[in-house]
């Protein structure tokens, strides 16, 4: 409920809409068990990263709102987002790049075997 049929969650999909490619509403909606892997198999990288970003930031937004009180904004969201996804797309374009707040790609550490 909270993800996909939560007022919040509807409004802010719709809200994202307008800045990112997502998933049809139809697509959405429960139909089996099977559905979330349906969606997978039926929509690009792009729509999905899109897709799964969204799904974890309405989730932190209903933490906030039930352990903290704190009121969901919509345009304070889209604002998040768009900022945050355009972040990790540069790091991942400019490897050597290190932004203001020290997000990079993640270096491979070496294995200790004991």
């Amino acid at each position: 409920h909270a993800l996909l049929v939560c007022p919040h969650a509807v409004a802010l999909r719709q809200a994202m809409r307008n800045h990112w490619h997502l998933p049809p509403e139809e697509d959405l909606v429960r139909t089996g068990p099977d559905w979330l892997l349906m969606l997978v198999l039926n929509n690009s990288l792009e729509v999905l990263a899109n897709f799964f970003m969204l799904l974890w930031h309405i989730w932190s937004i209903r933490n906030k709102v039930v352990h903290e009180g704190a009121s969901p904004f919509i345009a304070s969201s889209v604002t998040f987002l768009i900022r945050y996804m355009r972040s990790l797309l540069e790091i991942r374009q400019h490897e050597d790049h290190v932004d203001l707040k020290g997000k990079r790609t993640l270096e491979p550490t070496a294995r200790i075997e004991v």
